[in-house]
């Protein structure tokens, strides 16, 4: 207290005085941290705070934390106020409120980037996994992380063919139990990745047998126990993206091409029509069930005859029908790309002999016709009687031939199909698949199955060539065990305008070049062409070897130069 003194008499003397508090109450400081946005890839930006509250001549800063690191995935993170810097002591003079912020890393626009490719499996099945990388061409490291669903047991790995001799290349499996993976790789020192798709590594995993129903299992980018990024060869970290993927697994029985949970002759119907590219693959789980040959691996991962005959088996009761399984393929597969011919074919089963054939053999017979002919060419199978099926293509110039249509042999016997695909006939290919019957087979022996009929446009060289192909459909012979057989395939020709060993002239062709001879001889033998101008005195011309279809010509370039010549041939 102080002393009172009044300043008037209007008061007495106050002899009673009490003493009072007076109180200072602590500030409200709110520090907020400030929101940030970046790129990915890029470090993080310097981070910021707004005081409010904060008095004059206090000089109190903040501290933060941030978990994302450049190579953080796109997304967004909490920024943390971990301290607040307070040299003087002021902070006991507030009451503090801390709010976080948040950091969003963008994507970066680039084509850098990489995907798990989508693959397909069935239960209690291994399934392959690949992981690529569309590259730019100047990536000389990387590292990423996979979680993958539970229902998935890791099994293995093999490096990519994008990983070069002499790189370093690691694979974390400590966290494979919990559904983790990680991958290190940097190619040898100053090289980079080719630009373009890349495949980095090939996962396998042991799909669970307790599945009952299609399901999806997601395999996903993360980053434990290796953080995403991508790096050149001066480490600098690269933009890129990353794109997961799933393990898609399918339920149902093998050769039940329409689902319908049983193996029918409907089925077998739809196989002959997917074998021979007249109905497509409409999804993966299809392809697995309609690639069901080889029975003991339920499918080799392409579709040929063989499976047509498997299907067959299972619809007549040969063979018990059995769960789906086999290879599933993935995104990369031309298996189930859409197109109007979806089935993978398989490569031609058995060789091919131009002559000389025994055995299993499948032949093309040809003839003699003239220009704007229609003729009609037989197939004809010499069978060991064993063949369930047959497939095959035949390819003709179709600036010479027309295919008109196509007619069952006289030798199919009773029951046998035939499918016919004329898509590219335009394209001079034709394509045929021919099967006896479910369990049935052709009985030994030479028999026509199929009689292709044509008209000749043009004389071409005199020699119209038709040849068996493997596009659209492949050669196979098969059993009626559903195994593949091997055979020969023998083609023929069509001699446009003669008979064969008869020489004839193309008169179109007398120039100052000379005139061109040709004939329809024997594949591979050897012949003279001779010419005289008397028909007494006779000069070799020219010893020619005929080709493998039997074609043999010859040129005089002396033609023009004489009123008369006249030419003959002599086999040798």
């Amino acid at each position: 207290t102080a002393d009172f003194v009044p300043s008037n008499t209007n008061y007495n003397t106050l002899t009673n005085l009490s003493a009072g508090n007076f109180v200072i109450n602590k500030a409200t400081l709110d520090v907020q941290a400030d929101d940030k946005t970046r790129g990915f890839g890029s470090t993080n930006p310097v981070f910021t705070a707004t005081f409010t509250g904060l008095q004059a001549g206090d000089d109190i800063t903040a501290a933060f934390t941030c978990d994302a690191l450049p190579a953080s995935a796109p997304g967004t993170y909490p920024i943390n106020i971990a301290s607040l810097l307070d040299p003087d002591n002021r902070l006991g003079n507030y009451n503090l409120t801390l709010g976080n912020g948040t950091l969003t890393v963008t994507e970066v626009i680039t084509a850098r980037t990489l995907t798990v490719a989508n693959a397909y499996s069935s239960p209690g099945s291994e399934v392959a996994v690949v992981v690529n990388l569309a590259a730019q061409g100047d990536e000389n490291s990387l590292a990423f992380s996979l979680a993958f669903d539970p229902a998935l047991t890791y099994v293995g790995f093999t490096a990519g063919t994008a990983i070069a001799p002499g790189s370093i290349f690691n694979v974390d499996v400590s966290g494979a139990g919990s559904g983790k993976l990680g991958v290190q790789a940097t190619l040898p020192n100053g090289t980079t990745l080719p630009d373009g798709s890349q495949q980095l590594v090939i996962f396998t995993f042991q799909v669970s047998s307790t599945i009952s129903n299609q399901t999806s299992l997601p395999i996903n980018f993360i980053d434990q126990p290796d953080v995403r990024q991508v790096a050149s060869t001066t480490h600098v970290l690269l933009p890129a993206n990353y794109i997961g993927g799933t393990v898609t697994v399918y339920t149902g029985f093998e050769a039940d091409a329409n689902n319908s949970g049983g193996v029918s002759a409907a089925d077998y119907t739809l196989v002959g029509r997917i074998v021979a590219g007249l109905s497509t693959i409409t999804d993966p789980g299809q392809f697995m069930r309609v690639d069901c040959a080889p029975r003991s691996t339920k499918g080799n991962g392409s579709i040929s005859a063989s499976d047509w005959t498997q299907t067959g088996r299972y619809v007549v009761g040969l063979d018990p029908i059995t769960q789906i399984g086999g290879l599933g393929g993935s995104t990369q597969s031309p298996a189930i790309a859409g197109s109007a011919q979806t089935v993978k074919l398989s490569g031609r089963k058995g060789e091919v002999s131009a002559q000389g054939f025994s055995g299993r053999t499948l032949r093309l017979v040809g003839t003699n016709a003239e220009v704007g002919a229609t003729v009609q060419l037989p197939v004809e199978l010499v069978a060991s009687g064993d063949e369930n099926a047959v497939s095959f293509s035949a390819t003709f110039d179709p600036a010479n031939l027309e295919f008109l249509s196509a007619a069952s042999g006289s030798g199919l016997p009773s029951g046998a199909q035939v499918l016919l695909n004329t898509t590219n006939r335009s394209a001079g290919q034709v394509g045929v698949l021919i099967g006896a019957g479910p369990g049935k087979v052709f009985a030994a022996g030479a028999h026509e199955v199929l009689v292709l009929t044509m008209q000749v446009k043009s004389a071409g060289n005199g020699t119209l060539g038709i040849a068996f192909c493997d596009s659209p459909l492949s050669r196979e012979f098969v059993s009626a065990d559903a195994e593949v057989l091997s055979g020969d395939y023998v083609s023929t020709s069509i001699l446009v305008g003669g008979v064969p060993n008869v020489l004839k002239l193309d008169a179109s062709q007398i120039t100052d070049g000379g005139t061109r001879l040709f004939m329809n001889g024997t594949p591979d033998r050897t012949y003279q062409i001779m010419v005289s101008t008397n028909l007494s005195n006779w000069t070799v011309l020219a010893t020619v070897t005929a080709s493998s279809t039997g074609l043999v010509e010859a040129r005089d370039p002396e033609a023009k130069k004489h009123p008369i010549r006249f030419y003959r041939s002599a086999a040798q």
